[in-house]
């Protein structure tokens, strides 16, 4: 039951952090990956030799374009719902809708658009065809919305302010063994080796078909986001 989850940063900013998760009843945190190697012209090529041969690797970051930013039709009914406004591509996924994510009572706002991330969602998109070609199983996650959705799940919980770092840490502390001795408090870029961990918790979760997906069926062009 090997998961590994990936918090991807963009090729030359920010921090990528490789988490890997195994137990057959109760998951165990192996190993968080955080360092420079995985950045540059050189990352995706570490990212792929390191990873092993995990049964799924969870990505949080896009891998899949929205709808508009796909389409050719200049008169898509879809891209161009009210006429000549703006085109609606400011969803991470095509069929990401704040309507689809209240379906699973997820009343915050959905992931970020990926307008906003578009460099992280290109270097995303072909790190999952690599990771494919090898035959690794890849889905994409979004660790916040697994963070709320294991809140709301747990009210008994950790009660920090959602989003802070104790919060995220206290949530997964709470469900997986080892978190505190693969992140000692105060490690480095502790943000993103947390949310790796989330990631390959979902991951985890998908292999004993307990994560679900929103939207629930997307459209042949796009990727589902896997949460709890």
């Amino acid at each position: 039951m090997l998961a590994a989850g990936i918090d991807l940063g963009g090729r030359t900013t920010g921090t990528t952090a490789i988490a890997w998760v195994d137990g057959r009843d109760t998951p165990r945190v192996l190993e968080v990956r955080a360092d420079r190697s995985l950045r540059g012209d050189r990352g995706d090529f570490e990212i792929r030799r390191s990873l092993g041969s995990p049964e799924v690797v969870a990505i949080d970051a896009p891998l899949s374009l929205p709808h508009a930013v796909l389409c050719s039709d200049d008169g898509c009914p879809e891209c161009f719902p009210n006429g000549d406004t703006a085109p609606s591509y400011g969803t991470r996924s095509p069929l990401d809708s704040a309507a689809a994510w209240k379906e699973v009572e997820h009343v915050e706002k959905p992931p970020m658009p990926t307008v906003m991330i578009a460099g992280i969602a290109f270097r995303a998109i072909y790190l999952a065809r690599l990771l494919r070609r090898r035959r690794l199983e890849v889905i994409e996650v979004w660790p916040m919305g697994a963070y709320r959705a294991l809140a709301r799940a747990d009210k008994s919980g950790p009660s920090a302010e959602e989003g802070g770092d104790a919060w995220r840490r206290g949530l997964l502390e709470e469900r997986l063994d080892g978190v505190s001795e693969a992140i000692p408090h105060g490690e480095g870029a502790e943000r993103d080796r947390l949310d790796s961990i989330a990631a390959a918790y979902v991951g985890w979760l998908w292999l004993r078909s307990e994560a679900r997906s929103v939207p629930p069926e997307a459209r042949p062009d796009a990727e589902a986001i896997w949460i709890p």
